[in-house]
């Protein structure tokens, strides 16, 4: 009986990959909170969107964006309600942030 005494009872085993999930999903929504925080520049293929984004009416933003970016029509309208709602080019990336915290929820539960 002594080889079965210093197993785990599968509650404790539950409760233990429990506190992790609760550790990576706190990690992970940290992380992403943290660098939108950081109000970092944009640059590279992020600023070509963003000038589309500006520059573009809703309707327009529906046909081919210059400097052969490619986006999907729904984001690039929240992006822009974002933007002018905020009046921020950080505001660009809130639906990018938006739909990274509501993946984290997804992958926790298919996980």
């Amino acid at each position: 009986m002594d080889q079965f005494s210093n197993h785990k009872s599968p509650d404790a085993v539950r409760s233990f990959i429990t506190c992790l999930l609760i550790v990576a999903i706190g990690f992970g929504i940290g992380a992403r909170i943290v660098r939108y925080g950081a109000n970092l520049v944009l640059w590279g293929d992020e600023s070509y969107v963003a000038v589309n984004i500006v520059e573009r009416t809703p309707s327009r933003l529906m046909q081919p964006l210059d400097n052969r970016q490619v986006a999907p029509p729904v984001w690039l309208w929240a992006a822009r309600a974002c933007w002018k709602v905020f009046g921020s080019l950080n505001a660009l990336r809130l639906p990018a942030l938006a739909g990274g915290l509501a993946a984290i929820g997804v992958f926790a539960l298919l996980a």
